[in-house]
């Protein structure tokens, strides 16, 4: 299951496959490829395709746990400029649909919304725990980029706190498991 994210996730034509995507008529598109549009047109920018693609499905028609939560950390960080509390509402549905599931690039997502939405809030040493929680779940679905960034994230947000020990640890170890 989750072909496409696994798909994404390793892939750097990124363009190419959300080209592609827009190309299918949104009513027809599964679950799967209706949450990958919406991510990618998040990540790119593409406001246009964003709107049309949250305003299409309602968050209660996907039934799968681990896709609804990424419609839902997706909807709390386009929401977040606007709508704080709509937003913390929507992306704490999201962590108790991935609590208990297994690490994957979906729960990665969801990890990365939040860790997002804290950084935003200034909340940085809680943000650099889920951005590591997000590589961890990224690292171990061979999503390598997404681990990366999230790592790096990771230790933009322990840095910002001045905790420059725990950077150092963190850099040493990945340094030591990419070696």
């Amino acid at each position: 299951m989750y072909e496409l994210f696994q798909t994404i996730a390793n892939t750097h034509e990124l363009e190419s496959v959300f080209r592609e995507l827009k190309l299918l008529p949104i009513e027809n598109m599964t679950d799967e490829q209706y949450i990958a549009t919406a991510w990618l047109a998040f990540t790119t920018g593409d406001q246009v395709t964003l709107k049309q693609t949250l305003l299409h499905r309602p968050d209660e028609q996907i039934k799968d746990n681990s896709l609804r939560a990424n419609m839902l950390a997706l909807r709390a960080v386009a929401l977040f400029g606007g709508s704080i509390s709509k937003s913390e509402e929507l992306i704490e549905e999201a962590l108790k649909l991935v609590a208990n599931s297994k690490d994957d690039i979906l729960k990665g997502n969801v990890y990365m919304s939040y860790a997002r939405i804290q950084a935003s809030k200034i909340n940085l040493k809680l943000a650099a725990t889920y951005y590591e929680k997000a590589g961890i779940c990224f690292e171990k679905s061979k999503g390598s980029f997404l681990a990366v960034m999230a790592y790096t994230n990771q230790n933009l947000n322990l840095y910002a706190v001045s905790d420059i020990e725990q950077v150092r640890e963190s850099c040493e170890y990945h340094l030591r498991l990419k070696s």
